[in-house]
This record gives structure tokens, sequence and C-alpha cells, in this order.
């Protein structure tokens, strides 16, 4: 392997460090940011080549960047979205049927109706009499 190889190698190393801390100095800078997940760098070996039969490192690569999360507790996350966004357009719905029968005015929905059945009951007690 010739010298410029080594540094390649070298070179590889200092590439995937540098990922790694710049992916440390985001999870530290966002440490108290809320709904952020710490990431992970994933490193693995860079594709030897062959010469002469034999197999000559080549470094290492940056082969991956997760994120750590509970998968359980973000799909009850997303439940419990989907919960309350049904939740809510049902109170907007019912906010407008609220406001066509309003029961705070003398005039609402329910006083007509127990008037309507007062007057049935009247006729009950006197089927006789005119209504």
């Amino acid at each position: 392997m010739s010298i410029f190889g080594l540094f390649d190698i070298g070179k590889s190393a200092i590439f995937a460090s540098q990922t790694a801390l710049n992916v440390v100095s985001n999870n530290i800078a966002n440490v108290n940011t809320p709904g952020y997940s710490r990431q992970e760098v994933v490193l693995q070996i860079a594709s030897p080549i062959e010469v002469r039969g034999d197999f000559l490192g080549r470094g290492v690569q940056t082969a991956d960047i997760r994120r750590h999360y509970d998968k359980f507790l973000h799909l009850q996350i997303i439940g419990q979205n989907q919960s309350y966004g049904r939740s809510f357009a049902l109170d907007q719905g019912l906010s407008q049927v609220e406001q066509v029968f309003n029961e705070a005015r003398s005039l609402g929905l329910s006083n007509s109706l127990d008037a309507f059945f007062n007057a049935w009951q009247k006729v009950s007690t006197n089927p006789e009499g005119m209504a």
C-alpha cells in the first residue's frame, strides 16, 4: 500500500469522526427541544480493494444516521392526535348546532317542547274541552 493509500484511510477516519461530532453537537444543542429525539452515527468499513490476491482496507465510512425513539410511544402520540382532531371537529360542529338551538334565550327548543307537552297534558286531563 502506498503512502497515499494510508493518507486516504486517515482521511476517511477524519471525515467519519467529523460526521459523528456534528451529530453529537446536534444532540447536545437540542437536548431541551420538545419532540427532539437523539441521533446516532453508524459507521462501517469501506469496501476493501483487492491487490494481487490480497485485500487492502480503505478505512471507514458513515453508513447511516439513526434516530432513537420509542416506536410504541410514537404510535400512541399519533393515535391521541387523531382522537384530539376528531374531538375538536365534533366540538366545532356541536358549537354551531348549539348556536341554532340556543337554550339561553326564552325561545329555545327546550321551552318549545315543554309548552307542546304541557298542552298535551292539558288535553289529556280534559279531553272534552277545547284545546
